[in-house]
């Protein structure tokens, strides 16, 4: 069998020559498939695809061009580190980045039928409904992208009550997903974890008990092209609330090294069988086209119960993180990290390309679509990330057309898993060869923050980057704390509050007026040197103060509830009735009671007027003391009133 490649037309140059190349490097692989699938060798196997990946080098160089990229926010405030992180990164790659809360609200989208105008769009969570509505996803370009995949969606939504309609198709043509059927959909319940069950005397504690959520990319449904994220959030029934962690790490740590490379490999197998089945089955299947190097990122909940392999028990189409305490930022940290990996692990700042044609009868050639998830897969598979390859896989077979691309990607693929081997041992020979330890830290020579954490999130002017080291911005008058935590660009420095041995998260208190928080980034070492410095100007509103009002009702309070002295006490303001009947003096000036003061509503201090509070006991009053005539004092006797007064 033949394969042709015929030419795709760069802007810069046409590479016939150097397709006809890729064509013979192919048609070599294709000749060849059968008897290195029966027993490879990495020498021949390093050659052959060395070939095919030098041609798709060479197409790949060409001139990069400012290009148009759409975020529709959804609910998400302009504050959110989510947003601000996804513009940052796509202005790094040269996108001129427009926003717009939905895909209704947006001119790009409304002016131009959602076709034209724009390279790249974002739909961010709250907005995804929107999209799928407006966006003609089948009447795309072929170098438009969408963080969506329909297909995806569709398999996993949560119609029936949770229920996977390909479960269900699953089960009609006798095929065991490993899965349980009410696994679709967003639930936000806490999934239990199995309770340790006791084990014989003399036999070994089970293999592992955990919940563990993985993050996984799809950027391709035809053929079905999937990776995963290196983060995880690990529950166990040790630590019942959950952590971030590294997966390889934590098989490591939990299983040895033999064994985790095991339960690593099943981990694959399970979610690639689920995520083959999913889209096997859905509409898109049977349309002419879909968005070509759309990508969607998903949340698979597995449960580890004694065994090395795992259930899936919960498919969400985002990114989820309700495991993690709010506390130290852990979701939103872990969150960023991955969503910035995948915008550099997409490559979506490299030129296009424009597709050729393909010509000739004597065999098969790759479609436009085809080649451009080629060219795509290669340059992924090249880049150093914290994502590895899930699907296809070197056990994946089909009798269909795409099984050709399929076969390539893995070809390729195992050509770069070879060369890290190889790098790989070169490294620890050199190691042992110099004897020397590494701490894995190295040295502070990027000392940026990548993000500052804020709760509440506050607006800062400017809007945060790595590069910009000072920053203002303004709260109102009942906002007395914020929690700060800053996250260093390189793991090798740290970031400490307001001195070096400060905390790396903490609750800053903000008085009245101007304050100032200090994040100092420093290296490593026993004597840490500060090498950048990052403040934030807080300026804190006064307390309000309206004119006297006539409708107005009196409220009391004893402590606000952002700085709560004694939990067992109600914190903010209360209705205040006063009684009726004439009060007593009170017996002594320690008398409990409460703070009062008359305002539109008890429901918000902002319609107070403070220049009235007034302190009321309980059930009685201090009547008020008539300063003794002037005249009868000493000059220093009328001093000491005076200030007393004061």
């Amino acid at each position: 069998m033949r394969l042709l490649l015929h030419p795709v037309r760069f802007r810069f140059c046409s590479g016939l020559v150097l397709l006809l190349l890729l064509g013979l490097s192919v048609c070599v692989f294709l000749q060849t498939r059968t008897r290195l699938r029966s027993g490879p060798h990495e020498k021949v196997l390093m050659e052959e695809s060395s070939r095919i990946i030098s041609s798709l080098e060479a197409l790949q160089k060409g001139v990069q061009s400012k290009r148009q990229a759409l975020v529709l926010t959804g609910l998400h405030p302009p504050s959110d580190p989510e947003l601000q992180l996804i513009l940052r990164v796509l202005t790094e790659m040269k996108f001129t980045v427009d926003t717009s809360p939905y895909a209704e609200t947006s001119n790009t989208l409304r002016t131009q039928h959602g076709v034209s105008g724009w390279s790249l769009l974002m739909c961010l969570s709250s907005s995804e409904r929107s999209c799928l509505r407006r966006i003609p996803f089948t009447h795309l370009t072929a170098n438009q992208r969408v963080n969506l995949l329909p297909a995806v969606m569709e398999a996993f939504s949560d119609a029936g009550g949770g229920l996977c309609l390909f479960y269900a198709r699953s089960h009609l043509t006798g095929t065991q997903l490993p899965m349980r059927p009410q696994a679709c959909g967003s639930t936000n319940q806490k999934l239990p974890l199995p309770a340790d069950s006791p084990s014989p005397a003399g036999a070994p504690p089970p293999v592992l008990v955990a919940m563990v959520n993985v993050y996984i990319l799809v950027t391709s449904v035809r053929p079905l092209t999937s990776f995963l994220h290196d983060i995880s959030v690990v529950t166990t029934n040790q630590e019942r609330r959950g952590r971030p962690t590294q997966l390889t790490h934590f098989l490591q740590q939990t299983l040895g090294p033999h064994t985790s490379h095991d339960a690593l490999q099943q981990i694959k197998r399970v979610i690639g069988e689920v995520l083959h089945a999913a889209v096997s089955t859905t509409k898109e299947q049977h349309t002419s086209r879909g968005c070509v190097l759309c990508f969607q990122l998903l949340t698979f909940t597995l449960l580890f119960s004694g065994s090395i392999t795992p259930v899936v028990v919960q498919v969400d189409t985002d990114l989820t993180f309700s495991a993690l305490t709010n506390e130290a930022f852990e979701g939103p940290i872990s969150r960023d990290r991955i969503l910035e990996d995948t915008l550099h692990f997409l490559h979506l700042s490299s030129a296009e390309t424009q597709y050729g044609g393909c010509r000739g009868t004597h065999g098969v050639c790759l479609s436009e679509d085809e080649f451009l998830l080629l060219l795509q897969f290669q340059q992924q598979m090249k880049t150093s990330s914290a994502f590895q390859l899930l699907y296809p896989s070197s056990s994946s077979s089909s009798s269909s057309s795409s099984l050709l691309l399929s076969d390539l990607l893995i070809r390729i693929s195992r050509h770069y898993e070879l060369q890290r081997n190889q790098s790989s041992r070169i490294k620890e020979m050199e190691r042992t060869n110099q004897n020397t330890v590494s701490d894995g830290t190295g040295a502070c020579v990027d000392p940026r923050l990548r993000q500052l954490y804020l709760s509440p999130p506050l607006g800062l002017t400017p809007p945060f980057s790595p590069s910009v080291r000072e920053y203002w911005t303004e709260v109102t008058f009942d906002q007395l704390t914020v929690r700060v935590r800053p996250e260093t660009l390189s793991p090798a420095c740290s970031a400490h509050l307001d001195h070096c041995a400060g905390p790396s998260m903490a609750i800053f208190p903000l008085g009245l007026g101007d304050s100032s928080i200090n994040i100092l980034v420093t290296g490593g070492g026993e004597k840490p040197a500060v090498m950048a410095t990052y403040s934030v100007h807080v300026h804190r509103d006064s307390r309000p103060s309206l004119p006297m009002f006539g409708d107005h009702v009196t409220c009391s309070f004893l402590q606000d509830c952002g700085l709560v002295v004694q939990p067992v006490l109600p914190c903010g303001l209360q209705p205040f009735i006063r009684t009726p009947s004439p009060s007593p003096t009170c017996s002594s000036g320690d008398h409990p009671g409460v703070w009062v003061v008359p305002c539109l509503t008890c429901s918000d201090n902002r319609t107070c007027d403070w220049r009235e509070v007034t302190w009321q006991p309980n059930g009685c009053y201090h009547p008020q003391v008539p300063p003794p005539p002037a005249a009868s004092l000493s000059d220093g006797q009328e001093g000491a009133v005076h200030r007393g007064l004061h």
